[in-house]
């Protein structure tokens, strides 16, 4: 279990000429510390060490809360010391058990391949691969991996250098699906291209806010509620538009099966999950879904195995690209039509799925 309190220890080697991701080892140690859950964080440093805390580091640390940081040692035993130059990575503290060991009532870090003092420019090289990497595989599916993470990844490491909010990220990537969503709007074939673009571009920088909240450790509630909603809203908007794109290029009748399909595919499926959460699920989150029930059936079952499959193509790592392609060849209206084809199947497998599964599941609430 998780101490109440922990100390920050001055080592030989000095942590503050390490920065990592624009931090110095003390506030990054700090912040995962405040994450974790820790209520007082003392710091037994040096003079020299206290100096540079008090000068560089204590005002990048006034909008903690829920930790008081003080000068000192706890009087109390079985507290977490931290070396100022030990790394440790993201989920150290969510597995404490095996990354901590107690020690004459003292818990210490254990020192394992993936956490270890920093000494030398080479340990520090190797933690800050380690760490971008657990960063990269942290997320996303294969295709935001292999291909938006290249570009994502640089930019998070410049944003997090000059130390921009993962919420200001966010919010600018908000208005770039604006821009983008009006530009698929004309009917210009230029202006249709530039916005398939901007929209790869917003799923791109979308995987920029996480990535800088994991470098900076800077992680909060109301940054996953608005990264929720602007990708909700973007998936939206792009809806609407196709489907303004399938009634300009197409024919009446494509255009009232695309929407009823669409319509009953996508309402059929929020609906089932909904009910779902309500009844079988304390989560009111749509992804305990997937996560409470599909991937606790039998993968050898056909049907679960083409939803799990079948989820995918509504990730907006591939959503995004698919939207750009189809742009690029002015044919927004075809993905529609697509999608069209996607929803109804989902709604199919879905029906069957939890007509199949889920009266043997036990109800939370009736």
């Amino acid at each position: 279990m998780l101490p109440t309190s922990a100390v920050i220890q001055s080592s030989s080697s000095s942590s503050f000429r390490w920065k990592l991701f624009g931090q110095s080892l003390v506030e990054r140690n700090i912040r995962l510390l405040n994450q974790a859950g820790v209520s007082v964080v003392y710091l037994d440093l040096n003079d020299a060490d206290m100096v540079f805390y008090e000068n560089n580091i204590k005002k990048h640390l006034v909008e903690i809360t829920g930790t008081e940081i003080i000068a000192g040692r706890p009087v109390e035993k079985n507290y977490l010391q931290i070396p100022a130059n030990q790394f440790v990575l993201f989920n150290a503290f969510s597995k404490f058990e095996e990354n901590f060991l107690l020690i004459n009532g003292v818990y210490q870090p254990v020192k394992k391949p993936n956490q270890y003092r920093i000494e030398d420019t080479t340990d520090f090289n190797n933690a800050r691969k380690m760490a971008i990497e657990v960063i990269r595989t942290g997320s996303g599916g294969k295709l935001a991996q292999t291909i938006n993470k290249k570009i994502s990844i640089p930019l998070s490491l410049l944003f997090s250098r000059f130390r921009v909010l993962p919420n200001v990220i966010t919010i600018i990537n908000f208005f770039i699906a604006v821009i983008a969503v009006s530009f698929l709007f004309s009917s210009q074939r230029s202006f249709e291209a530039i916005g398939g673009i901007l929209v790869q571009l917003c799923s791109i920088i979308d995987g920029c806010d996480g990535e800088v909240a994991r470098m900076t450790t800077r992680f909060s509630k109301l940054g996953g509620l608005l990264d929720t909603i602007s990708d909700q809203l973007l998936a939206l908007a792009l809806i609407v538009v196709a489907m303004v794109k399938v009634y300009l290029n197409c024919s009446t009748s494509t255009f009232v099966i695309v929407m009823i399909s669409v319509v009953a595919g996508v309402g059929t499926m929020v609906g089932i999950i909904i009910y779902f959460m309500q009844h079988y699920t304390e989560s009111m989150s749509f992804a305990s879904f997937d996560r409470d029930f599909l991937q606790v059936l039998p993968r050898n079952d056909y049907l679960v195995k083409s939803m799990i499959y079948l989820q995918y193509l509504a990730r907006k790592e591939l959503y995004s690209m698919m939207v750009c392609l189809f742009c690029l060849f002015n044919a927004l209206h075809y993905y529609m039509i697509f999608f069209a084809v996607v929803a109804v199947s989902g709604s199919f497998l879905v029906i069957s799925i939890t007509l199949k599964y889920l009266p043997g599941m036990k109800k939370i609430r009736n």
